[in-house]
């Protein structure tokens, strides 16, 4: 086996002491060499004291997104039941009430493969998502049906922005045209004939089938405490396509054997356009000093990312959702693979420490061309900790600062956008508090004045207790009678662009 560092004593080693170093309780490895498979398991499933098997089950995240492309390649290349389905066909041609964007341009012309590349023109709207503790929770068809309130801010194919709404959609038009659940039809196309018997879609599935005592617990480390905090299990019915997929490293380890050797269930053609690039990802992004020699800049496919190492093509994607984190990589010239799932924020830099040791090894790349990967990490990590963080996206002086026009009071109360549904602002002392923790991805707002109607909004990402800083605002009525109106900058994508609520009550 290629290379024989992973089983050695250093490669767990390695592992171990990363894994401390990034407070990640668990991380399971499976390698791919030609037609076999090896994994190794290290640390724990569930604290205290639950070990990783080869059946624990964590949650995939995006690397989910490679299943949904393949569902709709099984689809294209059916030309007896789906003649029209190709990767050029508009969407809206398939989902003519459904799928409707806020422009009539793009409602006409995006395709297929447009939604399938993150090149739409929609950034990223995941906030605007309703979850399971919601009032009405998403579906599918709402989150297709949300996109005629959603703004766009790029033209087509001209720009690269994530957006797991898109995938979201390719998985309820798989359900449209087929008359079936998408979790059926990947369980029937896809996983059963490769013999996936320990993936499944959602959580959901896991619990009918009495496997949860498979599945891991995701954790992220609390430096105030110094303890680890266990995250639920994200219940995302909306995201199907997008990720929600439980699988463990020997099952996945399968899907990527088939990629990487072109095999059936796709046809060799499917295989092709999935790896086919589309979109430049992040093309203004400055290629980091420690790689940039050694890592080309990343293409979008068709949800798979291509790029090259030392030359050779590297084909993979990541994952990541509050308390776990993933990758999968392949060289198809190599006929080698890995798959990397982990159970703790940080697992993401173990996992690249990990795939980027292994790959060397595998490539026989030279002591003199290597980096130590470990070192690398550290490097990482000091510069997050010393990057400068932004306050007052106003950029306003104190000293300049301008009262606000109207009691505070007066400004709470419930305010209402047909893209992002309804926030409720509350007053409590000098600042107003929304609570938005029904939302796919729940968080909270915390707006202190910056100057006149200027708010600075503390944006708490509650799953993994993040922080950041955004512009928010108030519009008041010439004549002191109208309706006051709000808008916050909840778009990662259109920082200096606000989503404008109209307010519809006082509370």
């Amino acid at each position: 086996m290629r290379p024989q560092f992973f089983n050695t004593p250093e490669f767990k080693n390695l592992v171990d002491d990363t894994l401390k170093a990034c407070r990640v309780p668990g991380l399971a490895i499976a390698v791919i060499d030609n037609d076999e498979i090896s994994v190794r398991n290290f640390g724990l499933a569930a604290l205290p004291s639950t070990p990783i098997t080869d059946v624990t089950l964590f949650d995939c995240a995006s690397t989910s997104k490679s299943f949904t492309s393949a569902a709709l390649a099984l689809l294209v290349d059916d030309d007896t039941h789906f003649p029209d389905v190709k990767w050029e066909t508009p969407v809206s041609r398939l989902l003519p009430d459904d799928f409707v964007m806020s422009d009539a341009r793009y409602t006409e012309e995006l395709t297929i493969e447009d939604i399938l590349s993150h090149r739409t023109g929609l950034p990223g709207h995941d906030d605007a998502l309703m979850g399971e503790t919601a009032a009405n929770p998403d579906t599918p068809r709402s989150v297709t049906r949300l996109l005629r309130h959603l703004p766009v801010n790029k033209s087509m194919r001209t720009e690269y922005q994530y957006s797991n709404i898109m995938f979201t959609v390719a998985s309820h038009l798989v359900e449209v045209l087929t008359g079936t659940s998408f979790r059926s039809f990947l369980e029937t196309r896809l996983w059963g004939p490769l013999g996936m018997e320990n993936t499944h879609l959602q959580v959901r599935s896991v619990e009918e089938r009495n496997l949860t005592e498979r599945l891991s617990r995701g954790y992220r480390w609390d430096k105030e405490t110094g303890m680890y905090v266990e995250l639920p299990w994200w219940r995302q019915y909306e995201g199907q396509g997008a990720g929600d997929v439980f699988s463990c490293v020997s099952d996945y380890a399968k899907w990527v054997r088939c990629m990487m050797h072109r095999v059936p269930p796709l046809s060799e053609n499917a295989h092709k356009e999935l790896i086919k690039p589309r979109t430049i990802c992040n093309p203004g992004r400055e290629a980091r000093s420690d790689d940039k020699k050694l890592f080309s800049h990343e293409l979008y496919a068709l949800g798979l990312e291509v790029q090259t190492y030392h030359s050779h093509t590297l084909i993979g994607h990541d994952g990541c959702v509050s308390g776990y984190e993933s990758k999968i990589c392949y060289f198809p010239d190599w006929n080698w693979g890995v798959v990397i799932f982990g159970n703790g924020t940080g697992a993401d830099d173990v996992a690249e420490v990990v795939r980027n040791t292994l790959i060397d090894e595998v490539l026989g790349v030279a002591e003199k061309d290597r980096l130590n990967w470990s070192e690398v990490l550290q490097k990482r990590k000091s510069e997050r900790q010393n990057e400068d963080e932004e306050p007052n996206p106003w950029h306003v002086d104190p000293k300049d600062s301008l009262p606000l026009p109207l009691p505070l009071l007066d400004l709470a109360g419930t305010y209402h956008n047909p893209g992002y549904r309804t926030i409720t602002l509350l007053a409590e002392g000098d600042r107003l508090i929304a609570d938005c923790t029904d939302r796919t991805f729940p968080f909270k707002l915390y707006l202190e004045h910056t100057s006149d109607t200027r708010f600075t909004a503390e944006y708490h990402y509650v799953g993994e207790n993040i922080y950041d800083s955004l512009k928010a605002q108030f519009q008041l009525p010439d004549d002191g009678k109208g309706m006051i109106s709000f808008g916050v900058a909840l778009s990662e994508d259109m920082r200096d662009d606000l989503i404008w609520f109209e307010k519809v009550r006082d509370d």
